[in-house]
């Protein structure tokens, strides 16, 4: 999302560059490197090792109701600060009065620095 955002010249080598043009204009802080062999993660800008992944979920479309979307695209992320249960969770935020809205979510841990809790900043 962080690479499609500041469009980053992707090569087969990997991530060579920042052309002109993305959404914002490229900021470090915007970016976290606390996650090894991911080096455009898209901060929730904690400052230093503190930072931590702003999640994104695309919607299956061939999907109905909480298999929508899928856990297991962050894991890389939130298995290593996980709180509370994906489903759980969308199913709290999102089921109720049966709005369930979205084509994407949007996920990054609140103040206690886990994911799936209350605190959780979000799109829905």
């Amino acid at each position: 999302m962080a690479m499609a955002m500041y469009l980053i010249e992707l090569t087969p080598e990997g991530p060579k560059g920042v052309l002109r043009g993305g959404y914002d204009i490229y900021k470090e802080e915007f970016i976290t490197q606390n996650y090894p062999g991911y080096p455009y993660t898209l901060s929730d800008l904690m400052p230093g090792e503190g930072a931590m992944a702003i999640c994104y979920y695309v919607r299956r479309p061939d999907k109905e109701g909480l298999d929508r979307f899928v856990e297991a695209d962050n894991a890389v992320y939130t298995d290593r600060a996980k709180g509370g249960d994906f489903r759980a969770f969308i199913a709290e935020r999102c089921m109720k009065g049966g709005n369930y809205i979205h084509d994407f979510l949007l996920i990054s841990p609140g103040p206690d620095r886990k994911y799936f809790t209350d605190d959780d900043i979000t799109n829905f």
